[in-house]
């Protein structure tokens, strides 16, 4: 019960990494590019930041849950838990994910 928990903790953890790189990354380009920074124009970076924001929006789009969130989800109920019974760093790192935004910020 304890390793499902730790799991989907680790998978909380690897969401908001995620995100972060979804948002930071957009703003670390258009930062880069006003201050010309090289290492903002690398390929790899680029590449990755497309992918992932690519396949944010398409599941957006197509009204799917993250697979991350599912995940997660289904190691809570295997460990016994709800998101409000996650350990203190998971329970944290979820609602840092899922807070509830008013329709008009996006």
């Amino acid at each position: 019960m304890k390793g499902y928990a730790y799991l989907a903790d680790v998978i909380v953890a690897f969401h908001v990494a995620l995100a972060c790189f979804v948002s930071l990354g957009q703003l670390l380009i258009f930062m880069g590019l006003a201050l010309k920074w090289r290492w903002i124009r690398n390929l790899w970076f680029r590449l990755a930041h497309l992918v992932t924001i690519t396949v944010v929006a398409l599941l957006d789009i197509c009204g799917l849950r993250c697979p991350l969130t599912v995940w997660e989800d289904d190691l809570r109920r295997l460990a016994g838990q709800t998101i409000k019974d996650g350990s203190f760093v998971g329970r944290h790192m979820h609602n840092l994910l899922a807070y509830d935004f008013e329709l008009w910020v996006f």
